[in-house]
């Protein structure tokens, strides 16, 4: 999903909308993105399981906007604040343990709370929004939706080229 990110600009509309430099932002998604792939994936275990939890996943984030969550904060900058509301309240109930999270992960990438709570929220919509865009496209080709988001939902990518953040290509 890091790569996905890098590649799709995410990681420098991230940088625009919280006026941070790409390498500072970076280094906090790559500490965040694992445990958002975790949420998500503790979400769809709740929902019903492997595959019946992955549908449901696909539907919830089809009603909060689907792929145009991504969209959105990539191409305007803005992010539907109703659906960035429903994601952090179902994705990161607790708010110690979302606490807990935003301090592990502002001393791991060094990087202030108070920017990686925001990153946090942002980061959430945008992934959330790449997910729903790829259930999107699986629907329209006919193929499987589990099969085709396991890829993302991989916690194991998110530094493919350890010091190469900056880097344009993979």
């Amino acid at each position: 999903m890091f790569a996905v990110l890098r590649r799709s600009g995410g990681l420098e509309a991230l940088g625009r909308k919280l006026a941070v430099e790409q390498p500072l932002v970076a280094r906090a998604v790559r500490v965040l993105l694992p445990a958002i792939l975790l949420a998500l994936k503790d979400w769809t275990q709740v929902a019903g399981g492997d595959g019946v939890g992955v549908q449901a996943l696909a539907e919830w984030l089809r009603q909060l906007g689907g792929g145009a969550l991504a969209a959105k904060l990539i191409t305007q900058d803005s992010v539907d604040e109703v659906a960035a509301e429903q994601l952090m309240g179902a994705l990161f109930p607790s708010p110690d343990a979302k606490a807990t999270l935003i301090r592990h992960a502002g001393v791991q990438s060094g990087v202030r709370s108070v920017l990686i709570d925001q990153l946090l929220r942002l980061l959430t919509v945008l992934v959330c929004g790449y997910i729903a865009a790829r259930c999107e496209v699986a629907v329209m080709e006919g193929r499987d939706i589990p099969t085709e988001i396991a890829p993302l939902l991989a916690t194991d990518d998110t530094n493919p080229h350890p010091g190469a953040f900056d880097e344009e290509a993979d």
